[in-house]
């Protein structure tokens, strides 16, 4: 099943990202902008879909560049950077590689106070480099 802009209906010029098997897609994140937006867009999740749609017409013809993260829990970001045209139509596989690991060591500075308390502690990962590569600024 495709996700479009309108259900079942392609925009003339458009890159479709595909999801092996196996990868939710009302899991995955998808963030991309297009040739002279200041923003660019982020596609909306659904579950059962096979492929993503995304316009790269702009009035009556192709944009001239597309860029895309693509996410999904437990793989690696994927990027995305091409040059679309008005002869083609784009596919781009998502290949979930398993996203690396890192040791995070440290220590509560008072532990004293958790009590007996179970803690949970999360550590996030910042794309801090996935705005320079988007180009927003």
């Amino acid at each position: 099943m495709l996700a479009a802009g309108v259900m079942g209906q392609n925009p003339p010029h458009y890159v479709s990202i595909h999801l092996p098997g196996g990868v939710p897609s009302e899991k995955v994140y998808i963030r991309y902008i297009l040739e002279s937006e200041e923003l660019g867009g982020a596609v909306t999740p659904r579950p059962g879909i096979t492929d993503y749609v995304i316009s790269t017409t702009r009035g009556e013809h192709a944009v001239a560049l597309f860029k895309a993260l693509v996410y999904a829990p437990g793989c690696a970001i994927q990027t995305v950077d091409l040059m679309p045209s008005d002869q083609a139509n784009t596919r781009v596989d998502f290949t979930c590689e398993p996203a690396s690991s890192a040791t995070i060591t440290g220590r509560f500075g008072q532990p004293e106070r958790m009590g007996e308390h179970n803690v949970r502690l999360q550590a996030f990962y910042v794309a801090r480099w996935a705005q320079t590569f988007l180009g927003l600024g």
